[in-house]
């Protein structure tokens, strides 16, 4: 694993060329426009390491202001969110016109695309996660921030996933890099507990649109033989991962979704008794009638040539005798 450790001790950032250079680092590697104090001396103290789509930021900041400034190509372009936990001191955040001071147990998480600007007064500690925006998007979280979101201290769910940050980023650079990776995964999977309201709620209600929106775009394109899980999360710009989660947190699956639907417009067309079994097969989707014959016989516990000749007497018998 790769760290980078950037450190000034005491009067060092007093000195032209050190603040220079301070300034420089910020900017050119951490995409913050930084303002020194001009009097006071100051510890200062970085480092970094990349786990996966999260990038983990321990750093000790005294008497700076800093705000974010997007460049294209540069290391921070807005596609990352920030969260930042207060481990130790203060930070002033003015965003939306409005300032407001987090101290020590804060859990923060601020949208760069929002401009805003951090004062740090007298030595503090931070822990800092910059989260892939797009990683964010695919487990349905959101991952654009008109404000910023203000972890619930009260709650114990935000205290634990706060906790299990830190215990993160305490632990990530003495663990192997497969774990890091998991536990980077697991860092966005929590994220909507912190930037949700009722998060188990607001998770649920999120899935089930997902599901709604999926079955939507199945219903347009389940006769499309080529249709596969892929193209269906394309359509709803999510993964495939959360696709299939959410599908199975209503206790389904997109593909037997689709099957359910061509089985069933196939039945509808054979019940007209006009086509084959070939080529209703392959007007449902189906590129192979053995398949086709299979799964049918597995819905409706007989051949679609049964189905049609059983259909087809249905409709004699009630052409014979009329309801009424």
């Amino acid at each position: 694993m790769s760290v980078n450790i950037v450190r000034f001790e005491g009067d060092q950032l007093l000195d032209e060329i050190n603040r220079h250079l301070w300034v420089g680092i910020l900017l050119d590697y951490y995409g913050m426009k930084c303002e020194l104090s001009s009097e006071r001396p100051t510890d200062c103290k970085i480092v970094d390491w990349l786990a996966g789509e999260v990038q983990v930021i321990e750093a000790e900041l005294a008497h700076q202001t800093l705000s974010p400034v997007l460049r294209e190509g540069a290391s921070w372009d807005g596609s990352h969110l920030f969260v930042i936990i207060v481990r130790r001191g203060a930070v002033a955040i003015r965003q939306n016109g409005v300032i407001r001071t987090f101290d020590e147990g804060s859990v923060l998480v601020l949208d760069p695309l929002n401009e805003f600007t951090q004062r740090i007064g007298e030595l503090s500690r931070f822990t800092l996660l910059r989260l892939s925006r797009s990683a964010l998007q695919d487990r349905g979280i959101p991952c654009r921030l008109d404000d910023i979101r203000i972890g619930d201290a009260s709650s114990q769910d935000v205290r634990a996933v706060r906790d299990f940050l830190l215990l993160f980023a305490r632990q990530g650079g003495t663990v192997s890099g497969e774990l890091k990776k998991r536990l980077a995964e697991q860092c966005l999977d929590l994220m909507d507990i912190v930037l949700r309201e009722e998060a188990t709620t607001a998770k649920r209600s999120s899935a089930a649109a997902v599901v709604l929106r999926a079955k939507q775009v199945i219903a347009r394109l389940a006769r499309n033989p080529d249709l596969d899980l892929a193209r269906i999360a394309r359509e709803l710009n999510v993964s495939t991962n959360y696709l299939t989660r959410a599908f199975r947190s209503a206790g389904q699956s997109p593909m037997r979704y689709v099957m359910s639907l061509r089985l069933d417009f196939a039945a509808q067309l054979l019940g007209e008794g006009t086509l084959q079994v070939k080529e209703i097969a392959f007007r449902s989707g189906f590129i192979n009638a053995s398949h086709f014959s299979n799964a049918f016989r597995l819905k409706y516990g007989m051949t679609p040539r049964e189905f049609s000749v059983a259909r087809q007497v249905e409709l004699a018998q009630d052409a014979e005798y009329p309801s009424g």
